[in-house]
Formats: C-alpha cells, structure tokens, sequence
C-alpha cells in the first residue's frame, strides 16, 4: 500500500510536514535505524582526515586506509583502500564532510560485507551536494545489477530493500523484496549538506517506509507499507 501526499513546491515545507508526520507515527511503531552499524566500526590510527577504520563482522576484520587527500584543508574527496587481512578488495573516492568519518552503515548479509558510504555530487557556491555509494562484497547479486545509484540497503523482515535509479527510465524507486514498491521520482532526498539527515526518511518496525521524493520539481512524502 502506497500514500502519497499533495506535492510540496519547496523543500524546507515538506520536511516540515515529515517532522510532524514523524511525532504521529512515534505512537504506532519504533523508529529503525537506517544508519546503525550491523558490523562494529572503530578507529584504529591516524586523525582527522587521515583517519583509518577497522570494521569487525563476526569473524571477518576489515580495514579501510586513507590514501590522500585531494584538497588539503578542506572536506575534499579522500581516496580510501578496503583490504580484508592483507588482500586489497576496493578503492573508492568518500567524501568526509562534516566527519572525517565517511561511513554510513557497514553490516553483513550472508557472510558477505555491505558497505554505505558518503560521495560527493557536486560542489557549487560553496554548497556540497552529497549522496551515498555502497561496496557489496562478491560482487552485487544478478538480481541487484541493472541499476544505478543503489543506496540506503536495508533488510526487513528477512528480505532486503534499497533505493535505486532504473536505468531503463532513469527514474528512482524504493524496491522491496525485489520488487518496486513506490512511485517514481527523479531523485529521492537522502542527505542535507554533508550529513544524512534522519528527517528525510524513516523505516518503522511496523513495515512502513518513508521517503521524500521529488518529481518535476515538486516534493512529495511518501508512506510505503512494506508488509
């Protein structure tokens, strides 16, 4: 079940009515985390901008090394190295922003690594625009390729759910369990500046789901019914 509200011409006044949406939904479900760590993430050395990160899942250690910044002094892109023991599995280009940290979410789904990290978009006027890439140990599942811009993995349950571009209509859908489970909008608002912002969307024990989209310039909030 879908329910999409009357279109928001401006951003600030949708998430305004997310905000009071969410007070309301409080009272029917827990808010789940779409950020919390599955796998347990730390610091190991350096600082700053320059820090490195040990992701410890079960029993598989990873570890993610900063290479060099690009801009020095600023929030630049940083390229970082994955290695799982000795051997080098990614290299990526994150964006820092307000944390020297550019992880969002690092967690295991069938012994493999799923790791959510921040990228920048664009830069202009001095205004980041930022979005989230992921890394998927093994290579992404057939049943995942044939999109782009694959972000915000989560599973519910027992079945996995994201957001991504279809590339045969260059459109932005939720997809659940496999399949599309909301409207399509041109892009689906994730992060502010250089932080994913909790207001924009939300996943709630009760299986709903939602999401800011925006669509011909126009903003609309979104409840998806996962169950």
């Amino acid at each position: 079940m879908v329910k999409q509200t009357e279109a928001f011409h401006n951003f600030t006044t949708a998430k305004q009515q997310i905000w009071g949406y969410e007070h309301l939904k409080a009272e029917e479900g827990d808010k789940i985390s779409l950020t919390t760590h599955g796998c347990d993430v730390s610091e190991s050395d350096g600082s700053g901008w320059h820090t490195n990160y040990i992701i410890d899942c079960g029993d598989d250690q990873y570890l993610l090394k900063s290479v060099e910044l690009t801009d020095e002094g600023n929030s630049f892109p940083e390229n970082f190295e994955l290695f799982k023991g000795d051997e080098k599995i990614f290299v990526s280009q994150m964006f820092q922003g307000a944390s020297p940290n550019p992880i969002v979410k690092a967690q295991s789904l069938h012994g493999q690594l799923i790791l959510s990290f921040t990228v920048l978009d664009s830069l202009e006027a001095e205004r980041y625009s930022t979005s989230w890439s992921f890394f998927w140990e093994g290579g992404v599942p057939s049943e995942f390729q044939g999109f782009e811009q694959m972000r915000a993995v989560f599973e519910y349950d027992d079945r996995l759910g994201f957001l991504a571009t279809d590339l045969s209509d260059d459109m932005t859908y939720l997809y659940y369990d496999g399949k599309k489970v909301s409207p399509p909008y041109n892009s689906v608002r994730l992060t502010t500046c250089c932080a994913a912002d909790p207001h924009v969307y939300s996943l709630y024990s009760n299986g709903v789901f939602m999401l800011m989209g925006q669509r011909n310039d126009e903003y609309y909030l979104t409840e998806v019914v996962l169950r």
